[in-house]
């Protein structure tokens, strides 16, 4: 699966500027955890999304630029999404796997630049 899932992630113009360290520091505790949801066609991996559980330390160091280290992913109870790719037009069907999972619980969200800095964590509003 970490073969396609890095596949999958060259797709993304926002993923393929990320080192593959990089990606793996997300991506390898969320498979360990099993903290991922993904969607498949013919049996090729075509969406994916991962999450961790941070505490409000983790958070905050993560708004102030700090990037996420394995052993925060079962820090705390807010539900912190990764990961969201879906380049082949497949998000809807990634999102309904993600509520399948967590239902309506609120969620926060990061996305990172290109050079690993902050940019937003946004919720979900539930």
């Amino acid at each position: 699966m970490l073969g396609q899932l890095l596949l999958l992630f060259t797709q993304s113009p926002y993923y393929a500027g990320r080192s593959t360290g990089r990606l793996t520091q997300t991506v390898l505790p969320a498979l360990i955890r099993g903290d991922f949801v993904y969607v498949a066609d013919r049996g090729c991996l075509v969406a994916w999304a991962s999450w961790a559980f941070v505490s409000d330390q983790v958070l905050d160091a993560i708004k102030a630029g700090n990037l996420i280290q394995a052993e925060d992913f079962d820090s705390g109870a807010h539900l912190l999404c990764l990961d969201f790719i879906a380049p082949f037009g497949h998000a809807i069907a990634l999102h309904r796997e993600i509520r399948r999972v967590h239902g309506a619980r609120k969620a926060v969200w990061f996305r990172m630049t290109k050079g690993d800095r902050f940019c937003e964590v946004v919720s979900n509003g539930k």
